[in-house]
C-alpha cells in the first residue's frame, strides 16, 4: 500500500507520545510538533533585483499554515528491534505517518511473500 500523507487539516490529530514512520528509518515517539506558518521569505524569492513569488507556493498568504516541524525519537528500527533513542530528530509532518497502520501493512505484504516463496520452493 502506498501512503499519500495525511491532510494538513489532520495534522492536530498527532500528538507527543504517538508512534510513527517519518523520514528516517525505523518507528518514532513524538516528542513534540511545532507549528509552521508561511512569512514573505518563504512566498517570494529575489532574482535580479526583483521580488519574484515563489510558483511552488501558488494561492497561499503570509500567515498561512504549511506542514509542522515534527521532533521524535527513534523507539524501534526498521525490523522492530526496540531502541532507546536518545538523539531528538525532525521531518516535516507529510512524512509521517501512524507506525500501527503501516506495520499491519508490511505484516500482510510479509503473509503474502511468504505464501509465494513457500508455493515456489515446492516447484523446486
Amino acid at each position: 500500500m502506498k501512503y499519500t500523507g495525511i491532510k494538513i487539516s489532520s495534522w492536530q490529530l498527532m500528538k507527543a507520545g504517538d508512534i510513527v514512520t517519518g523520514y528516517h528509518k525505523g518507528y518514532w515517539k513524538v516528542e513534540g510538533i511545532e507549528r509552521r506558518i508561511f512569512e514573505e521569505c518563504d512566498l517570494f524569492y529575489h532574482n535580479n533585483g526583483s521580488l519574484v513569488r515563489n510558483p511552488s507556493y501558488k494561492g497561499k498568504s503570509i500567515g498561512d499554515d504549511y506542514d509542522p516541524i515534527v521532533y521524535y525519537k527513534q523507539v524501534a528500527d526498521a525490523r522492530g528491534n526496540q531502541k532507546n533513542g536518545k538523539r531528538t530528530y525532525e521531518c516535516c509532518f507529510s512524512y509521517c505517518k501512524p507506525a500501527k497502520e503501516y506495520i499491519l501493512d508490511q505484516i500482510k505484504l510479509l503473509e503474502e511473500t511468504k505464501r509465494k516463496l513457500e508455493a515456489f520452493l515446492g516447484t523446486l
